[in-house]
Order: C-alpha cells, then structure tokens, then sequence
C-alpha cells in the first residue's frame, strides 16, 4: 500500500524539481557562445554557490551536460559528470551519511578519455579524503597522482589551474612546508582568475606562511595586498581576515600599539561571519594589551574568545589560547596556574605536529618523485620531452618498488589477520569444548545424586512397609540393589568420568601424580570427588561403601598428606590442582 505522505513527497520533489528547472534550462544557453576553456572556467566557478539548493543545482547540471551533448563538447560532458559526482559527496556528507559517491565512481572515471577530468577526479577524491575523512595517507596517494599528471598536461593548458594550485599550497602550509607553500601560491598568481579563486585568499596564504618563517616584511606586504583586493570586490569578511593577519604580523614584530586598530576591525567585521578569524583576534588583541599592560581589558578579549567559536578542527586556535592564558596568568601573579597552561601548550603542540608531520609529507612525496612544476616552469617547457620521459620511469620504477612494499606489506597484514582469526576460532572452540564437557560432567553428578536420592525414597519405604507382602518387599529390595549397583563407580564407569573429568580439569590427575606419587587409586577416586565437592553421602554411594567409611578414608588421606606438608589442608591440597 503506498503511504499517503510518500505520495506527497513525490508530488512536491516533481513540483521543486519542475519550478527549478525551468530557469537553470534557459541560463544554460549562456554557454553556448563561450570557448571550450571559458565553459570549463564558468563551470568551476559557479559550482560553490549550488549548496543550499539540491533540487536547483542537481537540474542544472542536467541541463549543462544535455547542452554539452548537442555542442559536442565531450570535455565539457565528463567535467559535468565529475561535478555530479563531487556535489551527489556533498550531499551525503552534510545529511551525516559516509560519503561514498567518489569511491562508487571510480571504475566509471578510469573510463573517462581526458587526463584532466581524471586528474581532476583524483584532486577533488583526495581533497575530500584529506579534510573530511582525515585518511592522509590515502589522500597523498590521490593527490600526488592528480599533480603527476597536471604537471604532464602543463598548468597552462588547464583553464582551472588556479583551482588546483591554490589548494596544493594550502595543503603545503598545514604540512608546514611554507617556502614549497608560497611557491605554489606564486605559481597561482600565474593562473589568476578571479572567478575561480580570489587573488587575496593566496595572498593571504603567502602571509601566512611568511609570518611562520619570521619573514615579517614579505608577510605585512602580503596582508596589506589582501585587505585592499578584498576592499575592491568588496568582501568584508576578507577585509577583516586580512586585517587579522596584518595586525598579529604588527604584533609579532612588537609593534602592538599599530596592531591593535587591525584586529579591533577583524573581530567587528567577523564576529558572525568568520567567528573563528573573530576568535583568534581577540587572542592577538589580549597578547598586545599585556604588553602593553592593559591585564583587565586584555582578560575580557580572552573571554570574548572562547564564545566566538568552538569547531576548531585543522586551527591553531588553543596553541594561542593556552599562550595567551599563559601570559595573563603570569602578568596576573599566578605563575602556578601559568605553567600548568604552558605545560598545555607544549603538549598540544606536539600532538600537532604528529598529526601534521612534515615527515609524513615527504614520506608520501618520495613514492612519486614527481618533478615539480614549479621549481623552474620555463625549463620544463624548453625540455618538455626530456623531463616527461625520465620522469615517468622514474616514477614507474617508484611506484613498483611502493606496489612491491605494499604488496609484502599487505601479506604480512593478512597473515597476521589469519594467524588472529585462527586463534580466536580455536580459542572459541576450546571454550565450547569445555563448556560442554562441564554440562556432561554436572548431567553426569546430577543422575548420580537424583539415583541416590531415588536410592535413599525406596530404602525408607522398604523399612516401612515390612509388613506388606513378602513378594513385594523383594521386588524393592531387588530395584534397590540395581539403582545402587548402577551408581557404584565400576572400573568401566571410573573411565568414563575420568574422561569427563580430565575434559573440564585437564591437568588435574597429573599433578597429582607428580606431587604424590604414592596415592592409591582409590584415593585418587576420593580427591577427584572432593574437588566436585559430591558429598560425603553421595560419595558413599558412589564408591560402594559407607559414609562412616568415607570419612574414615579422609581422614587416614589427610594424615598421609601431612606427612609431606605438615601445614597442608586437604581442601588446599585440593584448590592447588
């Protein structure tokens, strides 16, 4: 039966999806008079403003991979149907479902005949690896091969370049690589468009990674020319961002007087926007004022700080909060509570680094080799044959010792997963083993005991009824004889619950014997019930014997135990085996 609300839902998603369409087709024909590259350009660069409408964005792109069909823009087609795939992973990741839309595709993107798409495909799988899922090992191994191959094409010959380049700097600089970083944003520069990347975010990155390298002077010519770019657009929020950078290089260079008005304007400007650009200048603004020991005023920006923002993921937010705490608390007289903020510092930056190990970076690099585009584009260019030959067998013969090394690697991996699985299926067998040879030993004792209490029920009614018939007293008396004779411990009887007994206490009856060497068999039979705890009753029934004669027998086996440890109690002697 269908359900009246899917029935709904249906109607209103064909509704949303007929109201959306009907404009995305008509603004799809501003493609038509573009060149193939400018297509490409307009594509990347519309993309990012999709994201609050599934309905609208997933129809638009329909209709430009319809429109590159008709033109015959095959290149145009196969970068819509990475979009598709790039968008369809944004979609599961913000309604909090894995994000499998990139692995899913890449059988049908290996297909695809243009190395740009596919260099593209492994760029934005790598990207997505790297920041959302955290894998950096993974991600290296896409990224590095999409760079391989722009490189091979040429950065000039691919209209998003820009794209690319940007975000391989960002990488670099959280990889704290910062000179490779400014190379890359450099190389940017080359490629600008502003359409695609906005000059003053490299503009900010450079700042960023000259400040990390003390180079103050490059670092406050780099965020002067954010905070005007960003004025010329207008964006206010890279205003502010610039502002930031610009007043904590002033500030780092001790000028904290003139940083002041710089971050006073980032935390206006961001407050809403960029809450954790807003954050870290409130932080910078506290540093400054306690140097220029203003302690109240710099207390509230520290306070102001941790309201701002609390998703910190990738930011050294709390390296400069635990600093700045640092300082305050020393200013403040309170230099107890200051070292344990120090102590802090030191341990979140060493777990920093850990996760972002250059070490890890370079490791991931020497798997590839790739010569960089960068080092020197215009003898790439001259020697374009040369370098692409010897650097493809040298990546071929990199990547075959890496595949070899994985490959050992991976047997290793899966023999030791084998070995495990191994033991745990014995392990787990030896448990059921014993498991049930302890329900067949207690199935064993509990007939014994319901026999001899079957036993001791006719007994009594035998003594009761010696006036009944002759006939009749015979007949109970011979039931009597058979249960006992069936309870009495035979030798063939004995082995059979040695046998279960050795299954749940292995080690028993050896130990014994090698501790005392001298027990009779029937003494050996006495411990091994005493270990059941059978009582001295049941006991009695079992050995065919009395219950005053198995308390004698205890006794004389005490005594004879004692003769080799006087301290020894038999319930000890018992509990040891």
């Amino acid at each position: 039966m269908i359900r009246p609300d899917f029935v709904f839902r249906l109607f209103i998603g064909l509704l949303g999806t007929f109201l959306f369409r009907l404009p995305s087709v008509a603004q799809v024909h501003e493609y038509i008079p573009l060149t193939p590259d400018e297509r490409i350009v307009k594509l990347w660069g519309e993309i990012n403003g999709w994201r609050e409408n599934d309905v609208a964005a997933q129809a638009r792109l329909d209709s430009i991979k319809t429109l590159a069909k008709e033109q015959g823009d095959d290149r145009l087609f196969w970068y819509v149907v990475l979009h598709q795939i790039w968008y369809r992973s944004n979609i599961q990741s913000r309604r909090g479902k894995p994000a499998t839309a990139y692995e899913e595709a890449k059988s049908y993107m290996e297909t695809c005949p243009f190395e740009v798409v596919r260099a593209s495909y492994y760029f934005l799988y790598g990207q997505y690896t790297f920041r959302e899922r955290l894998d950096f090992a993974k991600a290296f191994r896409l990224l590095f091969r999409a760079r391989s191959i722009f490189e091979t094409i040429g950065y000039e010959n691919i209209p998003e370049a820009v794209y690319y380049l940007s975000r391989f700097g960002d990488d670099y600089y959280w990889f704290e690589d910062y000179k490779t970083s400014i190379q890359y944003m450099e190389l940017a520069a080359r490629f600008a468009n502003n359409k695609l990347v906005p000059q003053y975010r490299c503009q900010n990155t450079r700042g960023m990674a000259y400040q990390r390298l003390k180079d103050y002077k490059k670092a406050e010519q780099a965020f002067k020319n954010v905070v005007a770019l960003a004025k010329a657009q207008p964006d206010t929020a890279w205003v502010g961002i610039g502002s930031n950078g610009y007043g904590n290089t002033l500030r780092l260079m001790g000028r904290n007087q003139e940083a002041l008005p710089y971050l006073y304007q980032d935390v206006a400007l961001n407050a809403v926007k960029v809450p954790e650009s807003a954050a870290l200048s409130c932080l910078f603004v506290a540093q400054s004022l306690l140097s220029l020991d203003s302690t109240a005023k710099a207390k509230t920006y520290i306070d102001r700080a941790r309201t701002l923002y609390n998703d910190y993921r990738f930011s050294l937010y709390w390296v400069n909060y635990y600093e700045t705490l640092t300082a305050y608390l020393r200013k403040t007289g309170n230099p107890a509570k200051a070292a344990s903020y120090l102590d802090s510092t030191i341990t979140l930056k060493d777990s920093l680094k850990v996760v972002f190990s250059n070490k890890a970076l370079l490791l991931a690099e020497n798997t590839t080799n790739a010569e960089r585009y960068l080092s020197n584009l215009d003898q790439v260019e001259r020697e374009k044959s040369n370098a692409i030959l010897i650097r493809n067998i040298i990546i071929a013969a990199l990547f075959l010792l890496g595949m070899s090394g994985l490959y050992a690697f991976n047997l290793k991996r899966q023999k030791l997963e084998q070995e495990k699985q191994l033991e745990e299926e014995q392990r787990k067998r030896a448990d059921e083993q014993l498991a049930h040879a302890k329900a067949q030993l207690d199935q064993y004792l509990t007939n014994l005991k319901e026999k001899n209490e079957l036993i001791t029920q006719i007994s009594e009614e035998l003594v009761s009824a010696r006036q009944d018939s002759p006939e009749q007293v015979a007949i109970q008396t011979q039931q009597v004889n058979t249960l006992r004779n069936s309870v009495i411990l035979t030798d063939k009887g004995w082995q059979q619950f040695r046998q279960l007994f050795e299954q749940v206490h292995p080690h028993f009856f050896d130990l014994l014997r090698q501790t005392y060497s001298d027990l009779t068999p029937a003494e050996t039979r006495l411990l091994a019930l005493l270990k059941l705890d059978v009582s001295s009753k049941e006991m009695a029934f079992m050995l065919g014997v009395s219950a005053e004669s198995v308390r004698k027998s205890r006794y004389r086996l005490r005594k004879k135990l004692e003769q080799k440890a006087a301290e020894t109690a038999l319930r000890t002697v018992i509990e040891q085996l």
